[in-house]
């Protein structure tokens, strides 16, 4: 069982169009095999901070975790004009 959390916080100005813009990728994830979910929350007390929660039972690393396409495609999804990089 894999379980992931990441917290994105993303840019003032591009914080409304954030979940359209990882749209494409949490889609192609819900459908890997072994994925239970893959789901977005919004902050309540920072609109610019997302939480990505995912959930899997697999035993070998599902394709987002190694396609090349979908990996370059990770870049797309928080390059440094999208998301404040944080160290905490």
């Amino acid at each position: 069982m894999i379980f992931i959390v990441a917290r994105f916080t993303v840019r003032p100005e591009y914080s409304d169009e954030w979940l359209e813009h990882v749209r494409s990728f949490t889609e192609s994830t819900r459908q890997e095999p072994g994925n239970l979910w893959f789901e977005w929350s919004r902050d309540l007390e920072d609109p610019n901070q997302f939480v990505l929660l995912e959930h899997s039972v697999m035993r070998r690393p599902a394709p987002s975790m190694s396609n090349p396409t979908i990996s370059s495609g990770r870049y797309e999804i928080h390059p440094n004009y999208w998301c404040v990089h944080r160290t905490s």
